[in-house]
Order: C-alpha cells, then structure tokens, then sequence
C-alpha cells in the first residue's frame, strides 16, 4: 500500500509484520534496573548503491522525560571506510506517534480505534548521503531506555534521473 507522509512517498504493507521494532529496554522504576528488550537494539540494512540520500519512516514511543535528547543513532557506511552518523533527537527526527511534536519531520496522521491505546501518527525525514560514493549499508541504533522505534519503510533517493525513469516504468509495468 502507497502512502504519502509529506512530500515523501512509502510502500508499507497494510498486513502482517510491516515494521520492525528497535529498543534497548525499559528502566523498571521498582528496582532502578533495566529490563531489556527482546527486540534488537540496532538494525542494519545493506544497501550496496550510490544515493543522493535516505528516506526513513518511523513510528516511536518515548517516555517524556527524553525530550531533547539524543536516543541513538542513524549511521550509513559507505565502502572505503567512510561513515556519517545521524544523532536521532526527540522532538527533532524522532517523533511521538501518540503526541506527535517533533519539529525536523513531516508527519501523517493515522485512522485508529479510539477505545484502544494506539499510535496516531508515523514520523518520515531525509538524510542526505555523499551521492559519490557507494553507501555500503544503512544501521539504525537505539541504545537509551524507555525508547523505542518502529522502523516502517526506507526509501533511497537515487542519483540520476535516468535511474528514477527506469524505476517508474517498471512500476507502471507491474501496477498495469
């Protein structure tokens, strides 16, 4: 199913597992302690192109007491060894899908059943990437407690216009 978050345009499918889930844990208020989650706390994705940059849609729940402040990270690794980290703030990148008020996202607002606790927004935004060179992988990190990410959809943003044209009309050719 396409749907549109701003100017951005995502394939998510409406059934089954169509995110997955990244936190580090939970801090259990009883004992001080950090009970960890069974999600991984960091996800990796190959990419193996060269993209003038990367699209994410997010879904998260934070606790409030996180406003500001950095969660993780979004980190793409190119070949040849260069990488370039995205500190990933809430109320900047990272949005609250229950209170939406991030300020560095472009958000759409989800048709939910209001008698069952669910979030009412998705969150996207763009990185840019170094367009010259081959973007080895994409890895997305949480590593504060009481975070947690859904990651829903990354587009790439490719480089030429001839690549975006051959992508089009294999799109076509599939929905036609």
């Amino acid at each position: 199913r396409r749907i549109r978050v701003g100017a951005i345009p995502f394939v998510v499918r409406p059934t089954g597992r169509n995110f997955v889930r990244i936190e580090l844990g939970h801090m259990r208020r009883d004992v001080s302690a950090l009970e960890p989650s069974d999600a991984p706390d960091r996800l990796v994705l190959p990419v193996g192109v060269a993209v003038k940059g990367i699209e994410v849609l997010l879904g998260a729940d934070c606790k409030c007491r996180l406003t500001g402040m950095e969660i993780g990270w979004l980190s793409l690794r190119y070949t040849g060894g260069k990488a370039q980290r995205v500190p990933l703030i809430v109320g900047g990148n990272v949005d609250c899908s229950r209170l939406p008020f991030a300020t560095q996202v472009e958000r759409r607002a989800l048709r939910c059943d209001p008698s069952v606790e669910s979030p009412t927004s998705v969150a996207a935004f763009t990185v840019p990437a170094d367009a010259r060179r081959v973007l080895r992988e994409m890895e997305v990190h949480v590593f504060a407690a009481d975070a947690t990410l859904a990651l829903l959809a990354v587009n790439l943003v490719e480089n030429s216009p001839r690549a975006k044209a051959r992508r089009n009309k294999r799109s076509l050719k599939r929905s036609g």
